[in-house]
């Protein structure tokens, strides 16, 4: 074959859809959860994270952007805790009236969070007093809510305590202060440190638990999950 030919066949239709296909499988998902799905996800996320961030700091209330983030980021994780719990735990048969009661009592305090940011962004008072009035009804909504569960066995109260109680200290007491924190005037710088905290923690105890880890932590929950990255991530975080 002459050289013409073969510099005609490398420029054929062929080869470029080859190089297209491995570059496409590069930055693919494998959907094992390993190493290369993580470092893609952390891809992903901080460059979408990095053009945000730089509307946010450039432009007229940019600050806007930053609250609307961090209120899906809370808003997204209140669905995945009703959609993990919101199934009976005899039958596994999803109940949708007390799912969609346990995301609005759990979105309430991010609601109220999200309004004081708009507010402080906008250059309002921030209204606290409505931020903890949504903390408190989402609060007694639960409580009734265990009540209700309760009324014919006290041991669905239980388990309805079990599933709810952390995901309301966790996303309905503290989520929203990171839509808060959004709303500041550092809010932006505010909450690349926080992700880069949270981020070394899981790197910490992603290494760590993948050379040492030996002890499971939870495997009913996260079967890979080890106390020796536990403990690693728990350092990483509190030395960042």
């Amino acid at each position: 074959m002459s050289l013409q030919e073969e510099t005609a066949g490398s420029d054929s239709p062929k080869s470029k859809p080859m190089g297209l296909s491995s570059l496409t499988s590069l930055f693919s998902f494998e959907g094992d959860g390993g190493l290369k799905d993580r470092l893609l996800t952390a891809l992903y996320v901080l460059t979408g994270a990095m053009a945000l961030s730089l509307m946010a700091i450039w432009l007229p209330y940019g600050r806007l952007l930053a609250v609307a983030w961090s209120s899906a980021v809370v808003f997204t994780s209140v669905f995945e805790v009703v959609r993990l719990f919101g199934r009976d735990q005899d039958t596994q048969r999803y109940r949708p009236l007390p799912a969609a009661l346990a995301y609005a009592l759990l979105a309430v305090p991010a609601v109220g969070a999200t309004v004081g940011a708009v507010c402080r962004v906008l250059g309002y008072p921030m209204n606290t007093e409505f931020m903890y009035l949504c903390l408190v009804l989402s609060g007694l909504g639960f409580v009734i809510m265990q009540v209700a569960e309760g009324r014919d066995d006290i041991a669905a109260a239980s388990r309805f305590a079990e599933r709810y109680n952390t995901s309301f200290l966790l996303l309905g007491v503290c989520a929203p202060q990171l839509i808060v924190i959004s709303g500041s005037p550092i809010g932006v710088q505010l909450l690349w440190w926080i992700v880069s905290v949270v981020a070394l923690n899981d790197a910490a105890a992603y290494f760590v638990g993948r050379w040492i880890g030996r002890s499971k932590m939870a495997p009913g929950l996260s079967p890979n999950k080890t106390m020796q990255g536990m403990i690693a991530g728990l350092i990483a975080g509190v030395v960042a």
